[in-house]
C-alpha cells in the first residue's frame, strides 16, 4: 500500500490552526466549525474499488463512477470522510 494516503502534519502546522479558530474571517462570512465532525475512524484502503458496501457504491455511482467494471473507467481516486480509500 502506498504511503500517500498518510499525510502527516507538523506541530506548527497544528498550533497556527489552533490558534486561528478564533479569529474572524476576512473576506466573506465566518464558518462555523463546531458543525462538522471528525469521523472516529479511518477507512481502510481497498485496492479493488468494486468491493466496497452497496450502499457506498449506489453513492458514488450517483455522481457517474461504475466501479463494478474497470474498463469503464481510466482511472479513479476514492476519498471517503478524509481518508483516500482508492487510487
Amino acid at each position: 500500500m502506498s504511503e500517500l494516503h498518510k499525510i502527516k502534519s507538523s506541530e506548527s502546522d497544528k498550533l497556527k490552526a489552533i490558534s486561528a479558530l478564533g479569529k474572524k474571517a476576512v473576506n466573506g462570512s465566518d464558518i462555523d466549525l463546531t458543525g462538522f465532525t471528525n469521523p472516529e475512524k479511518e477507512l481502510p484502503y481497498q485496492p479493488d474499488p468494486s468491493v466496497l458496501p452497496l450502499q457506498d457504491k449506489e453513492q458514488i455511482l450517483s455522481s457517474g463512477v461504475i466501479l463494478d467494471t474497470p474498463v469503464d473507467r481510466s482511472g479513479t481516486f476514492l476519498q471517503m470522510d478524509n481518508t483516500p480509500v482508492h487510487f
